[in-house]
């Protein structure tokens, strides 16, 4: 991707307001974001609804999102400390990174990564909540990976996105997972306006919660298990 970028810039210092080196530094972090924040939560669920062994699940005595949520922290980190952080060091090594101008926009970064993290994982389950009526992993693994693609921002930045493309993405959640941190990370926004993305994300994870309680409660009382 970085190959594409150096490509799109050629003999140009700015493109849409923001330049090669911030460019470099997007797709290499956003790469590292993705690679903690990535979830088979959805696929996971709906393959359990599907073969029946969801039951078995949800007799054991622990919260079945957070079954599945420390799971994936445990696969993700492995795969990110054993796979993709020693890549992404080569790849700092030959292209370097912008650095924040300050340590309160680093802080507030890693915040926003962290209050990302929340959202991705509430998302996945909600989406797998899903599978409890389709019936099937297929449609959920397809849709879950093209809105956490398109409009979360994670290979193409929101600011080369269409207009009308990029009003869509704005007014959904998936945003705010690694477009918005990586914002913040490469000085885009003003402290006041870092505060406030830190602000919708908070409220973003209350919303998400709300939902999800009331689509599991639904599902509870929707789900079935036949057999034993």
């Amino acid at each position: 991707m970085i190959s594409v970028w150096q490509a799109l810039y050629q003999n140009k210092e700015f493109v849409n307001g923001v330049n090669l080196s911030q460019m470099i530094t997007y797709t290499l972090l956003s790469s590292l974001i993705g690679s903690f924040s990535r979830s088979m939560i959805a696929y996971t669920m709906a393959n359990q609804v599907r073969d029946g062994t969801v039951g078995n699940e949800l007799v054991k005595p622990l919260s079945y999102k957070w079954l599945h949520v420390s799971q994936e922290i445990g696969s993700n980190l492995f795969f990110t400390l054993i796979i993709t952080l020693p890549v992404m060091i080569l790849m700092f090594i030959l292209y370097g990174i912008d650095i924040p101008t300050g340590p309160l926009e680093f802080i507030l970064f890693l915040v926003s990564v962290f209050l990302g993290l929340i959202m991705a994982w509430t998302l996945n389950f909600i989406f797998g909540i899903f599978a409890f009526w389709l019936k099937t992993p297929e449609y959920v693994s397809f849709f879950t990976f093209a809105c956490m693609t398109l409009f979360a921002g994670s290979i193409v930045p929101l600011w080369f996105y269409p207009d009308w493309l990029r009003s869509i993405a704005t007014a959904l959640p998936f945003r705010f997972v690694t477009f918005e941190p990586m914002a913040i990370y490469l000085g885009q926004y003003s402290l006041t306006e870092s505060f406030q993305i830190i602000f919708i994300q908070i409220v973003w994870c209350i919303a998400l919660y709300a939902v999800e309680k009331l689509l599991w409660h639904g599902v509870q009382r929707h789900l079935v298990i036949q057999g034993g």
